[in-house]
């Protein structure tokens, strides 16, 4: 919207144009007494000319501007051994700019003061977000904060290659994550990168937690094409093949998981309260027909081998679990949340869930958790080994809603009931479930989801 496309009332009394994208000089309205223009992009310059060039023509007038978007745009920058600036304007005479580092938006730390903002020689210490603040004393109730600008530092990539390969750093994957903090220092995110073709890794890969790791410095696990990973030695007592004790911010891309013969098999469990894990276009498979809890495709857990309500919770917060793959076993996708807390802002979407034997998603003591997307289907191979007593469900939330939840406590009754919500949205579920959706006491928003039984 523009500004010209206000149109000049001479008896006007009292405007509203709030919550539009309008910005620069205001035209004279001289009989207005009331005049609102919040949450727009007028900066200081915009409101200060605005207020001269009427309020001598208005001397009543009542001129309600704050709060106004955030100022610049989002931008991310990559250190790349060149000096970094970049600037913001607020306009207005007298502006007083502040500019703050943070990591994860909350501890903030005051790096500069001018509208531009220069590193000249940085480095991955320098990696984070950062934000301007500015101020001007004649508007001292208006603040002007900028769209977030992202420094990240360029990524260290390492080879696994269990073939010879002269250009590997690895021969086995539990090598490379031990070798982080000792041969690899965590002072740039880390990228593991297993050779396509290189065939079958039978390990138990146990990845410990690393305090460095933050969301600009992340660890990735990526697979390819003609790799598979199992573990014949998991057992019911600890069925992990992947198992994360605490780790944030790590990333698993494009793994082919596999249940060995005869082995138990979770194919990824998170422990320890490991948060922002991402896993994405993962394929994980388990027998079909398999009544043993101990299979299972991912869960989130601090028992290492029970899923159930009275196990042992943990907040794996922020998980995202997208366009994966799991087949077979107990049960799809299990995050068990801590009992105290809550689980807080899980992301599964677009996964494709097939011939679970009891459970195709679950989610107990978990907050502002979204279920979109997915499709859950019980194949025939399924139905041909299902007992009659059988009992399953595609997908299923628990004990949600009157938990406390510490992200929410400081806010209002509306905000904390919308961040209990779980969106349950679009999936599609087929097949021989005992129950599609079963949420109990909990928030929901549940629309355009397909069961054909």
């Amino acid at each position: 919207m523009s500004t010209k496309t206000i149109i000049v009332f001479e008896k006007l009394k009292l405007l509203s144009v709030r919550n539009n994208q309008l910005s620069g000089l205001i035209p004279p309205l001289p009989s207005l007494t009331s005049f609102f223009i919040q949450n727009n992009h007028f900066i200081f310059s915009d409101i200060l000319n605005t207020w001269n060039s009427i309020s001598s023509l208005c001397p009543t007038l009542c001129l309600n501007y704050s709060p106004q978007a955030k100022i610049g745009s989002s931008q991310t920058y990559t250190i790349n051994g060149m000096p970094f600036e970049v600037s913001v304007s607020a306009g207005g005479e007298d502006t007083e700019y502040k500019w703050y580092k943070s990591y994860n938006q909350v501890d903030e730390i005051k790096v500069g003061t001018s509208s531009t903002f220069t590193i000249d020689n940085p480095d991955f210490s320098n990696a984070g977000i950062y934000t301007c603040v500015a101020t001007n004393p004649t508007l001292g109730d208006l603040i002007l904060i900028s769209e977030p600008i992202i420094l990240m530092s360029s990524p260290k990539i390492f080879f696994i290659d269990q073939t010879p390969n002269p250009d590997a750093h690895y021969d086995n994957i539990q090598a490379a994550f031990d070798d982080i903090g000792n041969g690899i220092e965590l002072d740039s995110s880390i990228i593991f990168e297993i050779i396509e073709g290189s065939g079958i890794y039978n390990e138990p890969i146990t990845i410990p937690s690393f305090e460095e790791s933050n969301v600009f410095l992340t660890i990735t696990l990526n697979g390819n094409d003609g790799v598979t990973i199992t573990n014949s030695t998991a057992n019911e007592e600890n069925p992990a093949i992947i198992q994360v004790l605490g780790t944030d911010h790590i990333n698993f891309n494009n793994l082919n998981i596999e249940n060995s013969e005869n082995a138990c098999s979770w194919g990824i469990h998170l422990r320890d309260k490991a948060d922002n894990v991402q896993i994405r276009n993962c394929k994980i498979t388990n027998p079909i027909g398999e009544d043993n809890p101990c299979f299972a495709g991912i869960v989130a857990s601090d028992n290492n081998n029970s899923f159930l309500l009275d196990a042992n919770g943990l907040n794996a917060n922020c998980t995202t679990i997208e366009n994966c793959t799991i087949i077979g076993g107990y049960a799809g996708i299990i995050m068990v949340g801590d009992i105290d807390t809550t689980m807080f802002g899980g992301h599964i979407t677009k996964n494709l869930i097939q011939s679970p034997h009891a459970i195709g998603i679950e989610s107990s003591f978990s907050n502002g958790c979204s279920v979109i997307e997915n499709q859950i289907e019980m194949t025939d191979d399924e139905k041909k080994v299902m007992k009659k007593s059988h009992s399953s469900k595609a997908i299923t939330f628990k004990c949600v809603a009157g938990r406390p939840n510490v992200y929410l406590k400081e806010i209002n009754l509306e905000e904390a009931q919308k961040g209990r919500e779980v969106r349950i949205e679009n999936n599609r579920i087929s097949g021989s479930f005992n129950r599609g959706i079963e949420v109990i006491d909990s928030y929901r928003t549940w629309k355009s989801n397909e069961y054909n039984p």
